[in-house]
């Protein structure tokens, strides 16, 4: 397959490439402009060194196409696949929850909004039978209004079999450091909004709140390793962050419970329990250089080796 990598020269029928706005290990995302609807998008491809390795780019691909079945208010849109150009083309998102956090704690009224925009997009995806398997900071990105939706989805999804996640193991479930991982399914997708939960509560020196005595001397993934394994609880919700109602702290409390039989029975029950809620816009950080590309800290993980 002859792929394109992008740049302002790159010709192709209906984008203009405009300015890039985000590059990481694997994947770059440019600003573009859809000549045939007339709007801005964004298109992502693998980077110059990636391009050729014709593995990485039909997982890249294909993960597109997995993410582009599902039509859902929080889930990123994908408006098509350029198989040519290696071309994924979506929404233009403003920045990621990851970029957000590294400003600080996220109010406890934003952290409720944001679940409650979250916990119903993974309940149309249970009901379907599929799980995201990668719910984290990095893949919940921004839109221009400040709602959230959720990107990247685990690249074990759309080849049929359920295996833990590779790649850092902070954003793990309990129940996938064991060896035997059968009990992946929606249950780990909320334990890992629930974890995404307090790191928003807590702000950027969450890592350092939450590991203390189990870092030293090791790297983090092997920290975090220790953490899921162990059988010592979070923090609770209410003491990482001042002012958060009950009913939002007794809910990601019980998201983040390493006993699998005691967290919410569904999305739906774990929405149920928080009420409705108005959408609070999420501010778009003041640095939204790594916009879409904050996923690629996790991208070289998520796609086949």
């Amino acid at each position: 397959m002859d792929v394109t990598e992008p740049n302002s020269t790159t010709a192709h029928e209906s984008f203009e490439l405009l300015e890039e706005i985000g590059r990481g290990e694997v994947t770059v995302v440019h600003r573009a402009y859809d000549l045939n609807l007339g709007r801005d998008v964004a298109i992502k491809h693998l980077n110059q060194s990636c391009a050729t390795n014709k593995k990485l780019l039909d997982g890249f691909l294909a993960q597109a196409r997995f993410l582009a079945q599902f039509d859902h208010p929080a889930i990123l849109r994908i408006h098509s696949v350029e198989p040519s150009h290696g071309w994924v083309v979506m929404d233009l998102m403003k920045g990621s929850l990851q970029s957000r956090i590294q400003q600080g704690p996220v109010e406890p009224n934003t952290v409720h909004s944001i679940l409650c925009q979250l916990l119903p997009a993974l309940e149309f995806l249970h009901d379907q039978g599929k799980v995201h398997a990668s719910i984290r900071p990095s893949n919940i990105l921004i839109d221009e209004e400040g709602r959230v939706k959720l990107s990247d989805f685990e690249a074990n999804n759309y080849d049929g079999e359920l295996r833990a996640p590779t790649g850092t193991k902070k954003y793990l479930a309990p129940e996938l450091v064991r060896t035997d991982v059968s009990d992946v399914g929606p249950a780990t997708d909320l334990y890992c909004l629930g974890f995404t939960a307090l790191e928003m509560l807590a702000g950027p020196r969450f890592s350092e709140r939450v590991l203390s005595g189990l870092s030293e001397n090791v790297d983090a993934d092997i920290a975090w390793l220790r953490w899921h394994g162990n059988e010592m609880a979070f923090p609770p919700a209410d003491q990482l962050a001042k002012k958060v109602p009950a009913d939002l702290a007794a809910v990601i409390d019980s998201l983040v419970n390493k006993d699998i039989s005691q967290r919410p029975s569904s999305a739906g029950d774990a929405l149920a329990q928080l009420g409705q809620h108005p959408i609070v816009p999420v501010a778009i950080p003041e640095d939204a250089n790594d916009r879409l590309a904050t996923q690629d800290q996790t991208q070289a993980s998520m796609l086949p080796a």
